[in-house]
């Protein structure tokens, strides 16, 4: 693909080819508060007729065949699971309720056990374009099309590389990551300190970052996110 397809981030040699073994977690174990009354997000209809959580399976696994995936699964659990595509791992965040994502990224990563860890929020529904290249580098997926709201995790960068994400960013986190290696290994200390089962994975992020952990930035171009966490999202969800 062309240089100038994707921002922020030069070719490299792909530490994780399209037909090598990749581990991905699809943190779904939120109980989705301001959508609870059409249940599970993971279980909303998008426009092709599929849910949203078969919907990011399909995508993942047209662009990293290979992939190793674990659903971590919360709200709603049992019929989350019962509509769960076939071929791939389900794992249940059982205190959902009272913790946070990092947990699930917890249990996510236990189960998979794998050196290359691609993480995907539950409630993001996203194309093909928008996970492309992301192996190439520990990274995370960016936007700059104002496709996410603009109280959502921004990005603080120095035009390639993350510097912070927090809130007021012009730039958006598209709340997808890649990480290997050093920076995997960051990430895990942070995540498997059972004091932070309540926290967030953009504060795991930014404790990669501070202890000297590089992350890039990636935007494809014609990259596609579309955050569910509203009937309006529902709505447009089920035209994408």
């Amino acid at each position: 693909m062309p240089r100038n397809s994707y921002r922020n981030v030069a070719p490299t040699k792909p530490v994780v080819g399209k037909d090598q073994p990749l581990g991905v977690i699809i943190a779904a174990a939120g109980s989705g508060k301001k959508t609870r009354t059409f249940g599970a997000t993971s279980l909303v209809m998008t426009g092709n007729g599929q849910t949203l959580i078969a919907r990011q399976l399909a995508v993942i696994r047209h662009v990293y065949p290979a992939s190793d995936i674990v659903a971590v699964v919360g709200y709603e659990a049992d019929r989350v699971i019962k509509n769960l595509p076939p071929g791939i791992r389900i794992a249940e965040n059982e205190r959902f309720e009272d913790t946070n994502i990092v947990r699930s990224l917890a249990i996510g990563m236990r189960v998979l056990d794998r050196d290359k860890i691609m993480f995907i929020h539950g409630d993001v529904l996203f194309n093909c374009e928008a996970i492309e290249h992301l192996t190439e580098i520990p990274s995370i997926g960016a936007d700059t099309k104002d496709q996410f709201k603009a109280d959502e995790i921004g990005i603080a960068n120095n035009g390639t590389l993350v510097t912070n994400l927090a809130y007021g960013m012009a730039t958006k986190w598209g709340q997808i990551a890649y990480l290997a290696g050093r920076e995997l290994k960051l990430f895990r200390e942070f995540i498997f300190d059972r004091n932070k089962a309540t926290n967030y994975a953009f504060e795991a992020l930014n404790y990669v970052i501070e202890q000297g952990g590089i992350l890039h930035m990636i935007e494809n171009e014609g990259s596609m996110y579309l955050e569910i966490d509203s009937f309006r999202d529902i709505e447009r969800a089920n035209l994408q």
